[in-house]
C-alpha cells in the first residue's frame, strides 16, 4: 500500500497514474459507493420516523452528494485506465463491448437534447419531483460503471444482494406499521407507492439471489424470510404491475433452472414456494391478487378489441401512453429533453421516445438486445451469479413498462445493468 502510494506521488500523468492503481482500487472503490447509495433508503426510513415527516428534501441531497463523488471516481478511473489502455486499446474495448457503444450513444444524445431542450434548466437539473434530468443520466452511467467494476467477485456479489435484501426489508417495516395503525408509512422510504414496489422487486430478487447463492442454512432462512416480508408488502400496497413483473422473473428463473442451471433448481423453487405461499395466503385473507387478476383480464380484453380501448385501462396508463405516442410524433428526433415532459407516461421506454426521441430509445433498446444476445449465446457458461444479475435486470425492465424513470429507483437498475453486462463480457472473453 505504501509502494503504491510512493509511486503515485511521483507519477506526472493519468497514464502514470492508471499504471500504478491496482483493480482492488476500482473495485473496492465502487464497492463503497454502490453501499452508499443503497443506504440512502436506509437513512430516509430511519428519518422518517425520527422526524415523523415524509419529504424527499434529504433524500434528494443525499442522492446527489453521493451521485457527485461516484461521477468524480468515474471520471478519475477513466481517466486513469484509458490514458493507460491508449488509443488502440480503447478500440479494442469497444469492440469487445458493442453494446456500450450504444450506451454512450444514447449519453451523448441525451445530452444534445439537454441543449436543444425549450425547459434546458430543467432538462439539466430535473423536475424537482422526479429529479431525472441529464446530471441523473451522468449519475446512472457513472453507477453502470461501478457495476462493471466489481468484475467477477462472489463476495461482492452476495453483500450487494445483502444490503439490498436487509435495505428493502427494514423500508418495508414502514408499510408494516402504518397497516397495523402504528406509525409508518404506505409508501415506504419513497414518495409514492409504486416506486416503493420497484425498489421492492429489486429486493425481493436480490433476497432470491442469497437463497439460491448461500451456502449457509441460516443465510438461506433469513432470504425465505425476506422474501416473504417483501411480497405481503408489495400485496398489500396493491401494485400489480410490479407482482406481474416478480411472476415473469420468477418463470423466467425457473426454466433457466430446469434447462440450463440445475444445480440452482432447488433454490428456486424454494423462493417461488415461498412466493406461491404467501400470494396465496395473503390473497385468501384480501382477494388483493385474485381482484387485480380480473381488472387486468378485462383491460386486455379492452385492448384487444381496438375499438373499447379505455384510456382509464391499466389505471388510466393507456391515456397516458396514447398521449406520450403523440409527444413522440411531434418532436420524434430529440424528444423534449430529459425530465422536460410533465405528463409522466409510465413506461421507461415511451419516457425515453419522448425525452430523447426516437434516437435514444433506440440505442437504449439496442444496447440492452447485444446484451440480451451475448448472455443467450453463453448462456451455459455463465456463472449462477451472473443469471441472478440477469433476473434482476430482467424483473425491473418489466415493472419499468409500468412506472417511469425515477432517480431513487432507476440508478438501482444501473447498478445492477453494469454488473451484468461486465460478467457476461467476462465469459466470452474467456471462451475465445
Amino acid at each position: 500500500m505504501r509502494e503504491t502510494i510512493n509511486k503515485l506521488k511521483q507519477a506526472n500523468n493519468f497514464k502514470e497514474i492508471g499504471n500504478i492503481l491496482p483493480e482492488s482500487f476500482y473495485n473496492k472503490g465502487s464497492l463503497v459507493l454502490i453501499i452508499l447509495m443503497i443506504l440512502m433508503v436506509d437513512f430516509e426510513t430511519i428519518n422518517r420516523y425520527l422526524t415523523r415527516h415524509q419529504t424527499l428534501e434529504y433524500m434528494v441531497k443525499y442522492y446527489y452528494v453521493i451521485g457527485y463523488l461516484t461521477i468524480a471516481f468515474v471520471l478519475f478511473s477513466i481517466l486513469a485506465k484509458g490514458s493507460a489502455m491508449g488509443m488502440p486499446g480503447i478500440k479494442n474495448y469497444f469492440k469487445g463491448h458493442v453494446y456500450e457503444i450504444f450506451f454512450v450513444l444514447l449519453i451523448l444524445w441525451s445530452g444534445l437534447c439537454m441543449i436543444l431542450s425549450n425547459a434546458r434548466n430543467d432538462s439539466f437539473l430535473g423536475h424537482w419531483f422526479r429529479n431525472s434530468g441529464f446530471r441523473s443520466y451522468l449519475i446512472f452511467g457513472s453507477f453502470y460503471i461501478c457495476g462493471k467494476f466489481l468484475r467477477r467477485d462472489r463476495i461482492n456479489r452476495l453483500i450487494i444482494y445483502a444490503t439490498f435484501m436487509i435495505t428493502n426489508t427494514v423500508q418495508n417495516i414502514l408499510l408494516i406499521t402504518n397497516h397495523f395503525g402504528l406509525y409508518g408509512s404506505r409508501t415506504g422510504a419513497f414518495y409514492n407507492r409504486n416506486h416503493s414496489a420497484y425498489f421492492m422487486v429489486i429486493g425481493i430478487l436480490s433476497s432470491a439471489g442469497i437463497v439460491i447463492l448461500s451456502k449457509k442454512v441460516i443465510s438461506k432462512i433469513v432470504g425465505l424470510i425476506c422474501i416473504a416480508i417483501s411480497v405481503w408488502c408489495m400485496i398489500m400496497n396493491n401494485t400489480f404491475g410490479t407482482y406481474i413483473a416478480l411472476i415473469m422473473a420468477f418463470v423466467v428463473l425457473l426454466i433457466i433452472s430446469i434447462f440450463v442451471k440445475r444445480e440452482i433448481l432447488a433454490g428456486t423453487i424454494l423462493v417461488i414456494l415461498v412466493f406461491a405461499l404467501t400470494s396465496a395466503m395473503t390473497n385468501y385473507y384480501t382477494g388483493g391478487v385474485s381482484n387485480n387478476f380480473k381488472v387486468t383480464t378485462g383491460d386486455a380484453k379492452s385492448v384487444a378489441s381496438i375499438s373499447g380501448i379505455s384510456d382509464n385501462a391499466g389505471s388510466g396508463r393507456i391515456g397516458l401512453w396514447k398521449m406520450a405516442v403523440n409527444q413522440i410524433k411531434e418532436t420524434p428526433v430529440f424528444g423534449v429533453g430529459p425530465d422536460a415532459y410533465s405528463d409522466e407516461p409510465h413506461n421507461e421506454i415511451l419516457q425515453l421516445g419522448v425525452e430523447t426521441g426516437i434516437p435514444g430509445a433506440i440505442f437504449y433498446l439496442l444496447g440492452l438486445m447485444v446484451i440480451a444476445f451475448c448472455i443467450l449465446k453463453k448462456i451455459k457458461e455463465m456463472e449462477t451469479f451472473t443469471i441472478i444479475d440477469g433476473i434482476v435486470v430482467f424483473g425491473y425492465i418489466v415493472s419499468s413498462m409500468f412506472g417511469v424513470i425515477f432517480f431513487y429507483t432507476a440508478v438501482y437498475y444501473y447498478i445492477y445493468l453494469g454488473m451484468l453486462s461486465e460478467n457476461n463480457k467476462k465469459i466470452i472473453v474467456q471462451n475465445r
